[in-house]
This record gives structure tokens, sequence and C-alpha cells, in this order.
């Protein structure tokens, strides 16, 4: 049962969510990703640092979803 509590906990820890795309369209979701450790959501992470520029992201609250009226 420990263990479960202990994953539980960490797991939530470990997310990131993402709205993908220079310009995002209207009523586009977000999505969020979630890692077991620390060390992945790091690298996950790393590989975004390492594309950005070519496709572009936003790290977002989790549930986000984009309207048109943000941008204005």
């Amino acid at each position: 049962m420990a263990f479960r509590s202990y994953f539980g906990r960490n797991r939530m820890k470990n997310k990131i969510t993402i709205l993908w795309g220079e310009t995002p369209e209207d009523g586009q979701k977000a999505i969020t990703y979630k890692f077991v450790t620390t060390a992945e959501l790091s690298a996950f992470i790393l590989g975004i640092e390492e594309m950005d520029g070519w496709m572009g992201y936003e790290e977002v609250a989790e549930g986000y979803v984009h309207t048109l009226e943000e941008e204005i």
C-alpha cells in the first residue's frame, strides 16, 4: 500500500501540460504528459527545448483549451 501512495504522489509531480504549435487553432486542447521519474520528465523537456524553433510550444495549465480571444 505504501508503494502505491508514493507512486501516486510521485507521478503527479512529474507532469507537464503543453499547447503545441506556434499558432494554435481555436479549441485546440493542451496535452498533459505524465512521467514516473523526474529524470524522464527532464529528458522530455530537453527534447522539447531541442526542437523549439521548428514547431513551437507553450507550457499551460492541465485541461487548458486555446481560444482565439486570448490572442487579441
